[in-house]
Protein backbone atom coordinates (compact mmCIF):
# COMPACT_ATOMS: atom_id res chain seq x y z
CA UNK A 1 0.00 0.00 0.00
CA UNK A 2 2.81 2.38 0.84
CA UNK A 3 4.71 1.84 -2.86
CA UNK A 4 1.34 2.23 -4.22
CA UNK A 5 0.78 5.89 -2.61
CA UNK A 6 4.57 6.69 -3.33
CA UNK A 7 4.18 6.13 -6.72
CA UNK A 8 1.33 8.00 -6.83
CA UNK A 9 2.85 10.73 -5.79
CA UNK A 10 5.40 10.36 -7.83
CA UNK A 11 3.18 10.76 -11.19
CA UNK A 12 1.83 13.70 -9.21
CA UNK A 13 4.96 15.41 -9.11
CA UNK A 14 5.77 14.67 -12.40
CA UNK A 15 3.15 15.72 -14.22
CA UNK A 16 3.32 19.32 -11.72
CA UNK A 17 6.85 20.03 -13.31
CA UNK A 18 5.54 19.57 -16.85
CA UNK A 19 2.87 21.80 -16.36
CA UNK A 20 5.18 24.51 -14.64
CA UNK A 21 7.62 23.79 -17.56
CA UNK A 22 5.12 24.73 -20.02
CA UNK A 23 4.01 27.87 -18.27
CA UNK A 24 7.54 29.40 -18.07
CA UNK A 25 8.58 28.61 -21.59
CA UNK A 26 5.70 31.62 -22.28
CA UNK A 27 6.77 34.68 -23.00
CA UNK A 28 6.00 38.11 -21.27
CA UNK A 29 4.72 39.09 -24.86
CA UNK A 30 1.95 36.39 -25.10
CA UNK A 31 1.03 36.24 -21.40
CA UNK A 32 0.56 40.32 -21.94
CA UNK A 33 -2.11 39.48 -25.12
CA UNK A 34 -5.83 38.38 -24.57
CA UNK A 35 -6.24 34.61 -25.05
CA UNK A 36 -7.29 33.66 -28.17
CA UNK A 37 -9.79 30.51 -29.48
CA UNK A 38 -8.89 27.75 -31.38
CA UNK A 39 -12.60 27.15 -32.43
CA UNK A 40 -12.18 31.38 -34.08
CA UNK A 41 -8.89 30.34 -35.56
CA UNK A 42 -10.47 27.34 -37.19
CA UNK A 43 -13.13 29.51 -39.03
CA UNK A 44 -9.82 31.02 -40.48
CA UNK A 45 -8.19 28.11 -42.28
CA UNK A 46 -9.70 26.93 -45.57
CA UNK A 47 -9.44 23.73 -47.86
CA UNK A 48 -8.13 25.02 -51.23
CA UNK A 49 -8.83 22.62 -54.58
CA UNK A 50 -6.84 24.00 -57.73
CA UNK A 51 -8.68 22.55 -61.14
CA UNK A 52 -7.19 22.44 -65.10
CA UNK A 53 -9.22 23.85 -67.97
CA UNK A 54 -11.31 20.70 -68.08
CA UNK A 55 -11.77 21.24 -64.61
CA UNK A 56 -9.99 18.19 -63.81
CA UNK A 57 -9.13 18.15 -60.03
CA UNK A 58 -5.23 18.24 -59.94
CA UNK A 59 -4.24 19.12 -56.15
CA UNK A 60 -5.69 19.49 -52.91
CA UNK A 61 -4.27 21.57 -49.88
CA UNK A 62 -4.99 24.13 -46.76
CA UNK A 63 -4.23 27.94 -46.36
CA UNK A 64 -5.85 30.32 -44.10
CA UNK A 65 -7.16 34.25 -44.40
CA UNK A 66 -4.93 37.12 -43.17
CA UNK A 67 -7.43 39.32 -44.11
CA UNK A 68 -11.16 39.53 -44.98
CA UNK A 69 -10.55 38.80 -48.51
CA UNK A 70 -6.78 37.44 -48.51
CA UNK A 71 -5.43 34.41 -48.00
CA UNK A 72 -1.93 32.75 -48.04
CA UNK A 73 -1.22 28.77 -49.07
CA UNK A 74 1.65 27.59 -51.12
CA UNK A 75 2.74 28.40 -54.43
CA UNK A 76 3.43 25.12 -55.67
CA UNK A 77 -0.41 24.07 -54.76
CA UNK A 78 -1.57 27.20 -57.48
CA UNK A 79 1.16 26.67 -60.15
CA UNK A 80 0.24 25.24 -63.51
CA UNK A 81 -3.33 25.16 -62.57
CA UNK A 82 -6.32 27.21 -64.38
CA UNK A 83 -8.29 28.04 -61.39
CA UNK A 84 -8.85 27.42 -57.65
CA UNK A 85 -11.29 27.09 -55.26
CA UNK A 86 -11.42 27.76 -51.72
CA UNK A 87 -13.95 26.29 -48.56
CA UNK A 88 -13.82 27.11 -44.72
CA UNK A 89 -12.68 23.54 -43.21
CA UNK A 90 -15.82 22.07 -42.01
CA UNK A 91 -17.92 23.25 -44.74
CA UNK A 92 -18.48 22.16 -48.24
CA UNK A 93 -19.08 26.19 -49.41
CA UNK A 94 -16.10 25.57 -52.57
CA UNK A 95 -16.03 30.05 -53.77
CA UNK A 96 -13.93 30.42 -56.73
CA UNK A 97 -10.78 32.57 -56.46
CA UNK A 98 -10.27 35.79 -57.44
CA UNK A 99 -6.35 36.27 -58.24
CA UNK A 100 -3.37 36.42 -56.45
CA UNK A 101 -1.64 39.64 -55.64
CA UNK A 102 1.70 38.67 -54.15
CA UNK A 103 4.12 35.47 -54.67
CA UNK A 104 7.74 34.46 -53.68
CA UNK A 105 9.33 31.45 -55.78
CA UNK A 106 11.76 30.89 -52.77
CA UNK A 107 9.50 30.59 -49.94
CA UNK A 108 6.89 28.97 -52.17
CA UNK A 109 4.25 31.40 -50.71
CA UNK A 110 1.27 33.30 -52.90
CA UNK A 111 -1.26 35.40 -51.07
CA UNK A 112 -4.64 34.90 -53.24
CA UNK A 113 -7.91 36.89 -53.17
CA UNK A 114 -11.55 35.70 -52.79
CA UNK A 115 -14.61 36.83 -53.75
CA UNK A 116 -16.02 35.60 -50.13
CA UNK A 117 -15.52 37.65 -47.46
CA UNK A 118 -13.88 35.96 -44.12
CA UNK A 119 -14.03 38.38 -41.10
CA UNK A 120 -12.47 35.47 -38.82
CA UNK A 121 -9.31 35.73 -40.39
CA UNK A 122 -6.39 35.34 -38.19
CA UNK A 123 -4.51 38.68 -37.50
CA UNK A 124 -0.77 38.59 -37.80
CA UNK A 125 -0.12 41.53 -36.82
CA UNK A 126 -1.09 40.40 -33.56
CA UNK A 127 1.55 37.54 -33.65
CA UNK A 128 4.45 36.96 -31.07
CA UNK A 129 7.18 37.62 -32.73
CA UNK A 130 9.55 35.47 -30.50
CA UNK A 131 9.28 31.86 -31.74
CA UNK A 132 8.94 29.21 -28.72
CA UNK A 133 10.48 26.29 -28.08
CA UNK A 134 6.85 24.22 -28.98
CA UNK A 135 3.89 25.33 -31.11
CA UNK A 136 0.41 24.27 -31.86
CA UNK A 137 -1.17 23.33 -35.37
CA UNK A 138 -4.30 23.21 -36.22
CA UNK A 139 -6.72 21.69 -38.83
CA UNK A 140 -9.65 19.47 -39.81
CA UNK A 141 -10.58 15.98 -41.62
CA UNK A 142 -13.27 13.90 -41.80
CA UNK A 143 -15.06 16.69 -39.35
CA UNK A 144 -12.19 16.29 -36.82
CA UNK A 145 -10.24 18.52 -35.39
CA UNK A 146 -6.51 17.92 -34.63
CA UNK A 147 -4.15 19.89 -32.57
CA UNK A 148 -1.15 18.54 -33.19
CA UNK A 149 1.96 19.94 -30.86
CA UNK A 150 5.31 20.09 -32.04
CA UNK A 151 8.90 21.26 -30.95
CA UNK A 152 10.77 23.59 -32.83
CA UNK A 153 14.83 23.44 -33.71
CA UNK A 154 16.10 26.72 -34.54
CA UNK A 155 19.27 26.74 -36.23
CA UNK A 156 21.08 28.95 -38.85
CA UNK A 157 21.45 28.26 -42.85
CA UNK A 158 22.61 30.62 -45.41
CA UNK A 159 22.60 33.85 -42.49
CA UNK A 160 18.86 33.13 -42.24
CA UNK A 161 17.52 31.51 -38.90
CA UNK A 162 15.62 28.19 -39.89
CA UNK A 163 12.70 27.07 -38.08
CA UNK A 164 12.47 23.04 -38.29
CA UNK A 165 9.47 21.41 -36.76
CA UNK A 166 9.69 18.17 -35.15
CA UNK A 167 6.82 16.45 -36.82
CA UNK A 168 5.65 16.60 -40.84
CA UNK A 169 2.65 18.15 -40.96
CA UNK A 170 0.30 19.10 -43.75
CA UNK A 171 1.77 22.34 -45.83
CA UNK A 172 0.60 25.84 -45.41
CA UNK A 173 -1.14 25.36 -42.48
CA UNK A 174 -1.14 27.99 -39.61
CA UNK A 175 0.81 27.56 -36.06
CA UNK A 176 -0.20 28.86 -32.91
CA UNK A 177 1.46 29.09 -29.30
CA UNK A 178 -0.14 27.62 -26.90
CA UNK A 179 -2.61 30.47 -25.54
CA UNK A 180 -3.46 30.59 -29.96
CA UNK A 181 -2.07 33.26 -30.78
CA UNK A 182 -0.20 32.96 -34.30
CA UNK A 183 3.15 32.27 -35.29
CA UNK A 184 3.47 31.56 -38.91
CA UNK A 185 3.01 29.09 -41.72
CA UNK A 186 3.93 25.33 -41.72
CA UNK A 187 5.47 24.50 -45.17
CA UNK A 188 7.41 21.18 -46.61
CA UNK A 189 10.35 22.33 -49.20
CA UNK A 190 11.99 19.01 -49.44
CA UNK A 191 10.05 15.73 -51.05
CA UNK A 192 10.30 12.91 -48.56
CA UNK A 193 11.54 14.87 -45.48
CA UNK A 194 10.23 13.63 -42.19
CA UNK A 195 9.65 17.15 -40.94
CA UNK A 196 8.04 20.78 -41.76
CA UNK A 197 9.48 24.19 -41.27
CA UNK A 198 8.04 27.28 -39.71
CA UNK A 199 8.11 30.19 -41.69
CA UNK A 200 6.99 33.06 -39.45
CA UNK A 201 4.51 35.44 -39.42
CA UNK A 202 6.73 38.02 -40.17
CA UNK A 203 7.40 37.20 -44.01
CA UNK A 204 3.69 36.58 -44.47
CA UNK A 205 3.34 39.73 -43.38
CA UNK A 206 6.44 41.58 -45.84
CA UNK A 207 4.88 39.34 -48.93
CA UNK A 208 1.42 40.61 -48.35
CA UNK A 209 2.62 44.35 -48.98
CA UNK A 210 3.73 43.40 -52.19
CA UNK A 211 1.08 43.92 -53.49
CA UNK A 212 1.30 43.50 -57.55
CA UNK A 213 -0.51 46.15 -59.77
CA UNK A 214 -3.07 43.61 -61.22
Amino acid sequence: MFKIGLYIVLILSVVACQSKQQKTNISKEERARPKGSYQRNLKGIVNIETYDHYNRLLKKGYGFYISSKTLVTNLDLIKGSYKAKVAIVGTDDYRDVAGYTAYDVDKDLVILKTWKENLNYLHLEKSIKNIPDSIVSLYRKSRKTYLPKLSVKKSVADSALVYTLSKRLPSALPAFTFLHHPVGIVMNKKTGSKTSILVPSSQIISLSKKQLKQ
